[in-house]
């Protein structure tokens, strides 16, 4: 998991040069950013699944979230166990 903070830029080349080293190439990244608008205007479109939270949030409704994108779109467990 990697936060996307602001200059983009900088830590977008940052990221490009982590995913090239032998440990991390096959790793699946899950990237974090407050402003996907502001990152793919500075990026170019980032490709990723995006996932919006309002405040407050907790880490649970991130890991929440990625299972969630990760699942193929089967609902989050709270909505599973509530249907």
């Amino acid at each position: 998991m990697y936060d996307l903070p602001r200059p983009f830029e900088r830590h977008w080349n940052f990221l490009r040069l982590l995913q090239q080293t032998d440990a991390r190439k096959k790793r699946t990244w899950i990237l974090t950013t407050i402003d996907k608008k502001a990152l793919d205007a500075a990026v170019g479109a980032s490709g990723v699944i995006e996932v919006v939270f309002g405040e407050p949030y907790s880490v649970g409704y991130v890991v929440e979230a990625v299972h969630h994108a990760l699942s193929k779109g089967r609902p989050p467990m709270r909505e599973r166990q509530h249907v």
